[in-house]
């Protein structure tokens, strides 16, 4: 393991003070070193819930929608999906128009629209193809975070966009008390959402596309908050190593 510079180390220290009775040598620093890495991820997750822009790399930053994205988030949709599955232009109009707030949207530097993820929040459980057809199942005070779409441009997947976007959605799905997140994927994809903590639920009743749908949903519950509180990244694997490192020691050798 790499240890972290002194004043990395120092504000460990001080931000978890009872390290400060840890003893000097490997075993202390390895621990402190941990604690530090935690304490960056929560700073960092502060920063994000505050402001309207989140920049996630320094060629890509995360916005809200505005009723003149319309014509580049219709042009992703179509460009991911094909047109049986694709929501028309008229469509993601009027769901811009009821629920911008749930839109996240992936641009570059050139203000352009890479990817994006979106759909409402209601009261209902599970994900049904009347919501994609009527904007109104929106409801701002709803329990579930519905998830319609995770897409990235063909051109500019594998480079962990999807999993930025997806991220921002829960993370502000679970700052709002929602109840959790819903999404329909195919089979293909489960193991992509599993990732992140969502659980199959089988075959969805959706029969959007003419496709075959699997409904997964992810619960904001202790178990999920246990899971989460060491994470330092929008990488689940990488949370899921400080975890594991947070609950067996540390890597530490005894």
């Amino acid at each position: 393991m790499t240890y972290l510079s002194t004043t990395s180390r120092e504000a460990g220290r001080y931000v978890f003070p009872f390290f400060s009775s840890l003893p000097e040598g490997k075993t202390g620093m390895k621990m402190i070193d941990a604690c530090a890495l935690t304490c960056s991820g929560m700073l960092r997750k502060r920063v994000n819930k505050s402001s309207e822009l989140e920049v996630i790399n320094r060629n890509m930053y995360i916005r809200k929608a505005k009723p003149e994205d319309i014509d580049m988030i219709a042009a992703v949709e179509a460009a991911c999906f094909p047109e049986a599955e694709a929501a028309s232009r008229e469509r993601l109009a009027e769901r811009i128009e009821r629920y911008p707030e749930g839109f996240w949207l992936g641009l570059d530097d050139f203000h352009q629209l890479i990817c994006y993820a979106g759909g409402p929040v209601t009261e209902e459980k599970d994900l049904t193809d009347q919501m994609y057809a009527d904007p109104s199942c929106h409801r701002e005070d709803g329990g579930w975070q519905m998830i319609f779409s995770v897409c990235t441009l063909p051109d500019h997947r594998r480079q962990g966009l999807g999993s930025w976007i997806l991220n921002r959605a829960i993370r502000e799905a679970r700052s709002k008390d929602r109840k959790g997140v819903v999404l329909t994927c195919k089979e293909e994809m489960i193991p992509f959402y599993e990732r992140f903590g969502f659980m199959n639920e089988g075959l969805s009743d959706s029969v959007h596309g003419g496709a075959q749908w699997y409904q997964l949903r992810l619960v904001f519950d202790e178990d999920y908050d246990l899971l989460h509180q060491f994470d330092i990244s929008d990488d689940p694997d990488e949370n899921r190593r400080m975890f594991d490192m947070a609950f067996w020691g540390w890597g530490m050798e005894i």
